[in-house]
């Protein structure tokens, strides 16, 4: 059973790290001795679309393969730019759908000089930014109404990168920009299909199936159920405001929540590992404050904090899976912290290689 290994303190979130890297730094002697017998372990990230998947498995790839080649590097600049223009035009979109008037001669120029420059690019395939069409998408950027269109974001749909990707324009925008790793895990490609990515660590062999979240993608998982270990639920906690792409009057925990007791009872998985990662809680804390989770949550009884917010989330996950034998076990995430997502992810593979041991009576 996972409970009590690396589990995660919500009363002490700040020290789970630190302890959770001590006590794997204490199971991999362990294990290393009966490691070398052991199959290659299926691990499946599930969840809804958006809720951090990919930039998961990026993560996987920074931390236990050789990270991106030249040329990924390079194709990830275009992805950028794709991310950084749609996010522009959607906010302009969202601007012209409810009447928010661009006041003024310089920012109007400047969207012109955008919309003309973007209608141009389809495949945002340039090999840099032009300093015009920069400082355009600056000066949109500071425009106070542009502004009032971000803080509504959760009502269009509008991407966290493309803040992130505006706040780094300058350094985007340079001639030869190469996209950093924390470049690469802010973009976002919407994964159709299934995803599959071979690592070893801890000198176990492992497959990693990454599935589209989007509930017409849901149907492949099928394809992917077989013989598996564990599955990483990821879902992103900052999203208790917010409704389904597909779906405008179903919120996305609500769907979430429903989704994860729906993979718990299933009986593909009555044996196999559930780790729920909470994720985006970085977004949460910055969200929490000012968006009352009671607003969403009617049996939500909590401050606006976000000690107390991942405490009822947690609860919430928890009820759903109960009268499941083998408890799952949870842990509080931010996938583009490369730090935090090393030490969790060990974790959580000490974790698997045990109760895989367990389970063959190795140990």
């Amino acid at each position: 059973m996972l409970m009590g290994l690396c589990q995660s303190d919500l009363d002490a979130i700040a020290m789970s790290d630190k302890n959770q890297y001590k006590n794997s730094k204490m199971i991999d002697r362990e294990i290393e001795k009966q490691s070398k017998v052991m199959p290659p372990q299926k691990l499946l990230l599930l969840g809804p679309g958006e809720s951090g998947k990919s930039t998961t498995l990026k993560q996987i790839k920074i931390l236990h393969q050789s990270g991106f080649s030249d040329l990924e590097i390079e194709e990830r600049k275009y992805v950028v730019f794709q991310n950084l223009f749609s996010g522009v035009a959607s906010i302009l979109e969202y601007i012209d759908k409810h009447k928010y008037p661009l006041i003024g001669n310089e920012v109007s120029e400047a969207r012109e000089i955008f919309e003309r420059y973007a209608a141009t690019k389809v495949n945002y395939a340039l090999e840099e930014i032009p300093i015009k069409v920069k400082n355009a998408i600056l000066i949109l950027w500071k425009d106070k109404q542009i502004q009032l269109a971000v803080s509504c974001r959760s009502e269009f749909h509008l991407s966290e990168s493309i803040i992130y990707f505006l706040e780094n324009l300058d350094r985007i925008a340079e001639p030869g920009y190469k996209p950093t790793y924390q470049d690469i895990l802010h973009t976002r490609v919407p994964t159709t299909g299934v995803v599959k990515m071979k690592f070893t660590a801890k000198n176990i062999d492992f497959e990693v199936y990454d599935v589209g979240g989007q509930r017409s993608e849901r149907r492949k998982w099928l394809f992917v159920f077989d013989n598996v270990d564990a599955i990483i639920f990821i879902v992103a906690v900052s999203e208790y405001d917010q409704v389904l792409k597909e779906d405008a009057t179903t919120n996305r925990l609500y769907e979430a929540i429903e989704l994860y007791r729906s993979i718990a009872a299933s009986n593909y998985f009555i044996d196999t590992s559930i780790i729920l990662f909470l994720n985006k809680k970085d977004l949460l804390e910055a969200k929490v404050g000012k968006v009352p989770i009671k607003n969403y949550f009617k049996d939500y009884e909590g401050e606006n904090t976000f000690e107390d917010g991942i405490r009822y989330f947690r609860r919430r996950f928890d009820r759903a899976t109960v009268g499941r034998q083998k408890r799952p076990y949870f842990h509080v995430t931010q996938a583009t912290d490369t730090r935090q997502i090393e030490v969790v992810i060990s974790c959580v593979l000490d974790a698997i290689i045990q109760e895989n041991l367990k389970d063959t009576g190795m140990v």
